[in-house]
């Protein structure tokens, strides 16, 4: 596939998610009504090679973990945020059977208006199976 997004997603993963210490940060963006959000990935696991945020066309729900079509290496992770988030955090790390994200974010006053879904593309050093990969949401 050829054009400007594969391209864009490319130099995204390239520049902008510069690991620092094993964090990627990036700003994940808003729409109308929704503020941007900004997101840190934090990899315990020392796999995660770029991170950037995934066109809506990739399928997902909420808290799935799959691989995008025709690039192993790279998962899909999908969850629901809200009108008012302010910071999420993800959490990437081993478990004893395979891995773990787990979802930390902080929201104004506790608002859970609007489910707003989320999406985003995290490149891998190396392939693993998405179904060795479980999404646990914080409280």
């Amino acid at each position: 596939m050829r054009g400007p997004i594969p391209v864009l997603l490319a130099v995204i993963f390239a520049v902008a998610c510069v690991p620092s210490r094993g964090q990627f940060r990036l700003e994940y963006p808003g729409r109308e009504l929704v503020d941007p959000v900004a997101v840190t990935i934090t990899d315990r696991t020392g796999l995660i090679a770029g991170v950037a945020v995934a066109p809506p066309d990739i399928p997902g729900r909420e808290g799935a973990v799959t691989v995008k079509p025709g690039e192993p290496a790279v998962l899909i992770v999908t969850w629901v945020g809200g009108m008012c988030d302010q910071t999420t955090e993800l959490v990437f790390e081993r478990t004893a059977t395979g891995f773990r994200f787990v979802e930390h974010t902080e929201r104004a006053d506790a608002c859970l208006l609007a489910a707003i879904g989320r999406s985003l593309a995290i490149r891998l050093s190396t392939p693993i199976a998405p179904e060795t990969v479980e999404f646990v949401a914080a409280l």
